[in-house]
């Protein structure tokens, strides 16, 4: 791992699983990342209304999800003016 160069990027991590945000976080911060969790789509969209908090870089989501699914989390993402946010979908769902 060497990481990269420039300013650090935030990643948010949504999931409602601790152990695998914390796997990606375990990945993704010695690389220089800035990792923030989010434990439900709720919370992420919380997290991504609130002007007050830098936005993220990018968002890694989970799609199987109590409450609000990834799917679902995603179009509200999009409805609510954060089309242009990268979203890469990380799930143990191979199915969705």
């Amino acid at each position: 791992r060497h990481g990269y160069e420039g300013p650090r990027r935030r990643i948010l991590v949504v999931d409602n699983e601790e152990a695998d945000r914390t796997l990606l976080a375990d990945l993704l911060q010695p690389l220089g990342f800035l990792v923030e969790g989010a434990d439900s789509g709720e919370a992420a969209l919380a997290r991504l209304a609130d002007a007050a908090q830098p936005r993220p870089d990018a968002v890694c989501m989970d799609l199987a999800m109590p409450g609000i699914d990834g799917w679902e989390t995603i179009r509200r993402l999009r409805a609510a003016g954060f089309g242009d946010l990268p979203l890469a979908v990380v799930s143990a769902n191979a199915f969705d």
